[in-house]
């Protein structure tokens, strides 16, 4: 009880619990206030307090912040070997159970304070004025209890139980941390066997975190359940909680009565033991000379060998192959055995092969940069050889960019792995049309551009930081941050999330397509970007034991005016130069629209023009259709007529027209004038001279437009490609009437823009009259008279539709 008190309240006393606490808590709180942040997904119509979802955060949560539990248990196992001082602990008469006991039962209680941001994450957002009431349900502290009992503490107990033997035996805080990553697998490969319906049961009992078992317990809850039900702690979701408590303290008996105040003897190589034996004490040692002038060759010469060390390092650890097995343990069976969805077979096309690799494995090669960035940085501090390295003559910039490219190198070798067993499985299932091609420029290119972003940011962290263990989960943090703060704060330009880029989508007939030219000058952007925040990682970097501001400060100075400032500002130069270039063709040649400016217009839209829903309007009965198509520079230029008929028993005496987004569309109308213009909502009315009686018929012409210019922020017209483009009369031609299908569906954003809730459909009738006008397509023509004369490239075959 002793010690158990005494590490609890180090704790209490550490920054770092209160950081996590509040992390923990902003994360929930913008997820419960806000639609743009989401934990888990988005839940519809429940509650945002409803017991449900407080359930499933802290499901999701003990598995997110797995990292936090190990950063307390390793740091507290630890600390007598990173400080020196186990030799005069071991030595004192200390019962060994109450001291491993105390201490890890001081940093696991420590480890739950973080989870109950939670609960005061969801209390906090709820009570937002901003948040509407009718979303938020009553206060069922049954709820936050339950879950803070059976599933915050047996995880956190869970997981700290197994991070604490590989912490005490090892004495290692990477192993430490490569355990986490198993953990994280047998959670994964629980939750895929929860797919198959005869193993349900089977990924209830083997998921030590629970996830899996409360998503299969509750995937037939309704609405109304969700709201008000807590799930009951009896049946399988026991026997869950009781298999892996009971592992928990096994596990924790085990290790305590196990471990040994005895230090280990550090083995002695028998050659070197012979060699001092027969080395007399008299005998003469001979110094080499040095060298000590130092010129380009030298410092060449000492960057090979600081870069060969750490390559040779970091590919030999077995941290790294421990890591590189688990990771490929959780990807390949599924790359070998998983044929399809649905039970139907798919062939391992690439691009399939390469989205299953994004799905499975990048997560372990982000858990590899966070890891390994902070294991280098460290690396002589850790091993008590720092004040020896940085007293050596070497650039500082040179400790930096070997550490830097031994990382990188370590990605590139994945990334060659992750190839070949993509590879090895489609010749296994005989599919013989291998895209080399693709996997070098998706993997080695696309993707490995971004680690490289990742690794200096994350490298720039453990030199602010100077904590490895919150360096470790601020690198996390930003990640989650960077994610979805720029949405809540409704901006969607790739300029400022760092290393964004937009989307693309590879297909066989298209490559790349139009993505190309935006992705690459994003990456340009961000690189040069990345450069700068090099420089300021090598005037942070830290030299000697000097750890106060003043001496940072002084150190940063000297290496400024040591030759890093020329760079850095023409560096500066050359990213201002590109982003105004990159600003230019994203929000002057083209425009970025965010989600909620596009709720904005469609709520406008129907406020303004839903009083003419109903307005009486001619059908289309015949189609003519020119249609000019340039792939090489994606282009589309339309020219046509309309034949529209007044099919109702009143005469027609205006028309209207919704035109589509992203073309410059003309209408040609001879005895009509145009009464209005809306160019914000697209919508047009023209005043006939002439009212259209019932039967008769005219007809109205048409041009429009479109040609890419640039590249965008997210490419916006994917119709129209190098090869292949696909569209239809609603992407160029203007629509008669208000047209509905641009209206919001969802009931929240309705709410948000004062709107009332969307109508539902009419119910079926027998002699339905006007309720049954509209097809499901169109609701201005039914069946028509085409003619299409299509024109394009010499290389394209055109295909236009008919009978």
């Amino acid at each position: 009880m002793k010690f158990f008190l005494i590490e609890l309240k180090y704790w209490l006393r550490q920054p770092m619990v209160y950081v996590f606490l509040a992390i923990n808590t902003l994360m929930i709180y913008g997820a419960t206030s806000s639609d743009s942040v989401q934990v888990g997904g988005s839940f519809g119509n429940i509650y945002k307090n409803a017991p449900f979802v407080i359930q499933t955060y802290y499901s999701i949560m003990s598995i997110i912040t797995m990292l936090m539990t190990t950063a307390f248990i390793a740091a507290s196992t630890l600390r007598d070997f990173t400080n020196n001082t186990y030799q005069i602990i071991f030595s004192t008469p200390v019962n060994r159970i109450s001291y491993m006991l105390g201490r890890f039962l001081g940093a696991a209680t420590a480890s739950v304070i973080p989870m109950l941001g939670i609960s005061l994450g969801i209390l906090l957002g709820c009570i937002m004025p901003w948040v509407d009431a009718e979303t938020v349900g009553p206060v069922i502290l049954q709820a936050h209890v339950s879950s803070i009992l059976f599933i915050a503490l047996p995880n956190m107990l869970f997981t700290a139980a197994v991070i604490f033997p590989v912490a005490a035996f090892t004495r290692n805080s990477m192993t430490a941390f490569i355990s986490t990553l198993v953990l994280l697998v047998l959670t994964i490969v629980a939750g895929e066997m929860g797919d198959d319906l005869t193993k349900e049961w089977l990924s209830i009992l083997t998921d030590p975190y629970g996830s899996s078992t409360f998503s299969i317990l509750t995937k037939y809850w309704t609405v109304h359940d969700k709201n008000t039900l807590v799930i009951p702690m009896s049946g399988l979701f026991l026997a869950n909680r009781l298999i892996w408590l009971t592992v928990s303290f096994i596990i924790i008996a085990i290790t305590v009565t196990r471990f040994s105040f005895t230090e280990k003897k550090k083995a002695i190589k028998k050659k070197n033991a012979v060699a001092d034996e027969e080395t007399p004490a008299t005998a003469t040692v001979h110094i080499p000379k040095v060298n000590t002038y130092y010129h380009s060759k030298s410092i060449r010469k000492m960057l090979w060998t600081e870069i060969s060390r750490e390559v040779k390092d970091v590919l030999r650890s077995p941290a790294f192959i421990i890591i590189l097995i688990v990771g490929l343990l959780n990807f390949v069976p599924g790359l070998f055995l998983r044929s399809g969805a649905y039970g139907l077979t798919t062939h391992p096309v690439t691009w399939w092969l390469i989205n299953m690799l994004n799905g499975s494995f990048y997560m372990f090669l982000i858990a590899i940069i966070t890891i390994y960035s902070g294991l280098l940085v460290w690396k002589e501090r850790d091993h008590g050889m720092d004040e020896i390295y940085d007293s050596t003559p070497h650039p500082t910039w040179i400790s930096f960019l070997s550490k830097f490219i031994a990382l990188a190198s370590l990605m590139f070798v994945i990334q060659c792995i992750l190839i070949l067993f993509c590879v090895t499985a489609q010749y296994t299932k005989g599919f013989t049309d291998i895209r080399l091609d693709v996997y070098v420029k998706t993997l080695l290119v696309i993707d490995m551009s971004g680690f490289l972003l990742l690794i200096v940011i994350s490298m720039l962290m453990h030199n602010l930081i100077n904590n490895k263990y919150v360096a470790f989960f601020a690198f996390v943090v930003f990640l989650i941050v960077d994610g979805f703060i720029w949405g809540v704060l409704d901006v969607e330009s790739y300029m400022v999330s760092y290393g964004g880029r937009p989307e693309y989508i590879y297909s066989d007939m298209n490559g790349y397509g139009p993505f190309v030219k935006g992705v690459v000058w994003f990456r340009i952007y961000w690189y040069l970007f990345a450069l700068m925040l090099a420089g300021l990682i090598i005037m942070l970097w830290t030299r000697g034991k000097e750890f106060t501001r003043a001496s940072k400060f002084a150190s940063m100075k000297e290496r400024w005016n040591a030759g890093l400032k020329p760079v850095f500002l023409v560096v500066l130069g050359i990213w201002i130069l590109c982003g105004s270039f990159v600003y230019y063709n994203t929000k002057v040649l083209n425009k970025i629209v965010t989600g909620d400016r596009e709720e904005e217009l469609a709520a406008k839209y129907e406020k303004t023009y839903k009083k003419y829903s109903t307005t009486p309007q001619p059908r289309v009965v015949s189609a003519f259709y020119k249609i000019d198509l340039f792939p090489e520079k994606r282009a589309l230029h339309v020219g046509g007529s309309l034949w529209i008929k007044n099919t109702h028993s009143v005469a027609i005496d205006s028309l209207h027209f919704t035109l589509p987004q992203n073309f410059d569309v003309g209408v040609n109308i001879s005895e009509a004038k145009m009464v209005l213009n809306d160019e914000e909502l697209n919508y047009r009315i023209y005043r006939l001279n002439k009212a259209l009686a019932p039967g008769d018929s005219m007809r109205v012409s048409f041009g429009s437009d479109y040609e890419a210019k640039g590249f965008e922020n997210s490419v916006s017209m994917t119709a129209i490609v190098d090869n292949g483009s696909f569209f239809n009369n609603i992407d160029f031609s203007p629509m008669i009437g208000y047209q509905e299908g641009n209206e919001l569906d969802r009931k929240d954003k309705r709410k948000d823009q004062g709107l009332d809730p969307k109508e539902r459909m009419p119910k079926l009738e027998r002699n339905c009259t006007d309720k049954c006008m509209n097809n499901y397509i169109s609701n201005h023509a039914d069946w028509v008279m085409v003619e299409t004369l299509f024109s394009t490239s010499p290389d394209q075959i055109a295909v236009a539709p008919g009978s």
